[in-house]
């Protein structure tokens, strides 16, 4: 992918904390309310395996494009109303020149997520406020749940789990401009930042998915998300959906930014004809750039807005999503980034990232194509 533009037009000046909490605020998404779902497809013990897994293979690849961005740092490398504003969010903020002002924001993300998991735990059976029957929606009927350590069919449904946990543990496309930023960066440092950023995402996550669980148990398996199972007149969830909304108008366009810089990159707008370069970009070349910035940005973030409004089924597309395209992304390419970084007297560790990573996209990809697993 192409390198971003510098946050603040001054490289090398984030703290760790500020850094981690860049890739937290670009790593949250709308996969964290489906995790409980999740958890009660395949129960407690083979979630927490998975979100183990997930949380490793996103610390080790975001250390290999991480440390490939020190070694070649000059290189080219549901609710419609909610959608509808978050995206009219998103497509003003993508279309800012950098990421500065923007990344000022970021610690709003983290901030959601616990509460979040702070209100799940509060109303939990063993929580100081227990759900009762008046605070649930009409149509879920109150019962004791059951959080199997081992739910019936977790073999079977684990594919699908693991293609969710791999969508909500991405931030990928981020993490390179996070690494070129961060202060007195050094492959020791950057690899304590990857796996102290997505230890702590998947710890969050795992005590979600688990309060979520152990008071809804199975009947998260026939809700939409988390969320949903909520009283609309709940203040906490009412805080947290408001949170969400917010956190993901943020999220879209952290994530924006990178991707948009590497299309950029790749010169489309060099391939029209020239009449329509001229509608679109102006003629004066001074404001060239910046135009092609807010066109991209906007483009890019209308494309998920649109998947979500056709898409009502929001566990298919993230499990699609997770196995095949994020896959990539997050498992194969930084496995062949990892040949920049490793040294030369080791290209046989390269070989066995390169086929170990291979192997586990392949089975992600026929997963998430339901050839291989049952949905979650």
């Amino acid at each position: 992918m192409a390198p971003t533009v510098p946050s603040d037009g001054v490289a090398h000046d984030r703290t760790f904390r500020e850094s981690m909490t860049l890739l937290l605020a670009s790593g949250i998404g709308s996969g964290v309310l489906v995790l409980p779902r999740s958890m009660a497809a395949v129960g407690c013990v083979p979630a927490a395996v998975y979100f183990f897994v997930g949380a490793a293979i996103s610390g080790l690849t975001t250390w290999f494009l991480s440390m490939a961005m020190l070694e070649h740092l000059g290189e080219p490398y549901a609710h419609v109303v909610t959608i509808l504003w978050t995206a009219l969010v998103g497509c003003w903020l993508s279309t800012w020149p950098t990421i500065g002002r923007l990344a000022r924001l970021a610690n709003s993300s983290p901030a959601v997520l616990w509460l979040m998991m702070f209100s799940i735990w509060m109303e939990c059976p063993f929580g100081p406020f227990p759900i009762h029957r008046e605070d649930i929606r009409p149509h879920v009927e109150l019962r004791e749940p059951l959080a199997a350590a081992f739910a019936d069919d977790w073999v079977r449904r684990s594919p699908a789990v693991l293609c969710i946990v791999v969508f909500a543990s991405f931030w990928h496309t981020n993490c390179v401009a996070v690494a070129r930023e961060f202060h007195d960066a050094t492959p020791t440092r950057l690899l304590a930042l990857s796996f102290t950023s997505s230890s702590l995402l998947g710890l969050l996550y795992y005590l979600i998915a688990w309060g979520g669980y152990i008071t809804w148990g199975e009947r998260l398996l026939h809700a939409p998300n988390i969320v949903s199972l909520y009283s609309p007149e709940n203040p906490a969830f009412i805080c947290v959906r408001a949170g969400l909304a917010f956190s993901l108008s943020i999220a879209i366009p952290l994530n924006v930014f990178p991707i948009r810089e590497s299309v950029q990159n790749m010169r489309p707008f060099d391939k029209m004809p020239k009449a329509l370069r001229r509608i679109l970009l102006g003629t004066d070349p001074r404001t060239r750039a910046n135009r092609e910035h807010e066109i991209l940005g906007v483009i890019l973030v209308l494309i998920p807005m649109t998947l979500s409004l056709c898409f009502s089924n929001v566990v298919q597309l993230i499990t699609f999503l997770g196995g095949s395209l994020v896959s990539l992304l997050m498992i194969v390419f930084p496995c062949i980034v990892f040949r920049l970084v490793a040294p030369p007297d080791c290209r046989i560790w390269f070989w066995f990232v390169l086929l170990a990573g291979g192997a586990v996209a392949m089975f992600l990809v026929l997963a998430s194509w339901g050839w291989i697993g049952d949905s979650a």
